[in-house]
């Protein structure tokens, strides 16, 4: 199955929607993910993401430890409370495309 992060570029969206497309036009965002603590964005994610869920299930109890420690660290880096407290902030980009059809 292809990957849906593909959805947010404007090649595959003109290769999905070919020549049906009258217009489009594309906004880059950010949407900022709050989590009360960067082990809480960890299980969120290892929960509910399927990549993140699927490598979780592929390793051993102590990668599994390692792993969950490299995203803990991971969301502490680019928290912007910037660790001003427990809770983090995470930003995330994404391509916001409203395509009008033919």
């Amino acid at each position: 199955m292809p990957s849906p992060l593909l959805w947010g570029t404007e090649p595959h969206l003109a290769d999905l929607f070919g020549g049906a497309i009258a217009d489009a036009r594309s906004t880059e965002r950010i949407c900022t993910f709050r989590f009360s603590a960067a082990e809480e964005f960890v299980e969120f994610f290892r929960r509910w993401y399927g990549p993140t869920h699927v490598a979780f299930e592929s390793l051993d109890p102590t990668e599994r430890r390692n792993l969950a420690a490299d995203l803990t660290d991971l969301a502490r880096r680019w928290d912007r409370y910037r660790g001003d407290q427990d809770a983090v902030a995470l930003p995330a980009t994404y391509l916001e495309t409203v395509i009008t059809l033919r």
